[in-house]
């Protein structure tokens, strides 16, 4: 009789411990999260997100974003705020003060050149701060980011080979000839949605987006940053866009999106001047004129 009732304790044992490697390993598998601690915070380390203002446009839009979104995952997820001055965000919260880095990219005049010297500081910065990190996303500050969607979406794909992913916003390949004559024919992600890259491609692209590098490409091709990254990686690495239609920018009516299917968004945009922006049945106030705030 003890001989039986010593024989089913080791089994119970047994199935406990199977019971617990099982739940172990889908808890911190590759295909899961991996959690490190950053400042005594857990932050996943799966996906760090670069949000690029500006100096005309930081005092209207980024107090919104800080509020909702960013307030919301900055202890779960790395976030970058590149600025071309850091001196013009006074926040007397620490912890956000440190998500901001300069980007010194003030040498020229040209709107388009300042924002390919900054697209291209956002992603090797956060290389260099994060290495860890599986997958770098690159969002203007225009954008509402559902970053548990973002890190839940990228798990399809593994960060160990090259992907390129966002959202295009032509139907048919840009074609761009190059100095030789040749006609490169190429998909782009568009910025204003966001752009996402593996590991695996962003620390091949490290030379390419050295930022006087890479701004002197923009001046040379005449291109805009997020159509000359798209032409790099394609023309360089032989990668090709990996469309998503769940990040959106102001360039499609987002008005026409269905409610139900909002919160399995990556990103949305919003474009006031245009009064283009998601249709709610209600807004928490009558200052949420973007929407954010209900999302939140």
């Amino acid at each position: 009789m003890r001989f039986h009732t010593t024989r089913r304790r080791t089994t119970l044992v047994l199935i406990s411990v199977a019971v617990f490697i099982i739940i172990y390993w889908l808890l911190f598998s590759n295909s899961g999260v991996f959690l490190i601690y950053d400042g005594g915070q857990q932050r996943s380390s799966q996906v760090t997100v670069i949000v690029r203002t500006s100096k005309e446009t930081a005092k209207e839009r980024l107090p919104l974003l800080l509020q909702t979104w960013i307030r919301a995952s900055r202890e779960s997820y790395h976030i970058l705020i590149t600025s071309p001055d850091v001196t013009m965000h006074n926040t007397p919260d620490i912890s956000m003060q440190r998500m901001f880095a300069e980007s010194n990219c003030t040498s020229t005049t040209s709107r388009r050149l300042n924002q390919c010297c900054q697209l291209a500081f956002g992603f090797t910065h956060a290389l260099k701060l994060h290495p860890e990190s599986k997958w770098f996303c690159h969002f203007d500050d225009d954008v509402f980011v559902n970053t548990r969607e973002l890190e839940l979406y990228l798990r399809r794909y593994s960060e160990k080979v090259d992907i390129y992913l966002g959202r295009s916003s032509v139907s048919t390949p840009f074609a761009f000839k190059d100095s030789s004559g040749s006609n490169h024919l190429f998909f782009f992600a568009t910025g204003g949605a966001g752009i996402c890259l593996s590991r695996a491609l962003m620390q091949k692209l490290q030379k390419q987006l050295d930022p006087d590098l890479f701004t002197r490409y923009c001046t040379e091709t005449g291109l805009s940053d997020d159509v000359l990254l798209g032409y790099v990686i394609s023309k360089e690495f032989a990668t090709q866009l990996t469309i998503s239609n769940r990040l959106h920018s102001h360039l499609e009516d987002l008005s026409a999106l269905k409610l139900e299917f909002l919160e399995n968004q990556i990103s949305l945009s919003v474009n006031l001047p245009k009064n283009n922006r998601i249709s709610l049945n209600r807004y928490v106030d009558n200052s949420d004129t973007t929407g954010f705030k209900t999302l939140d």
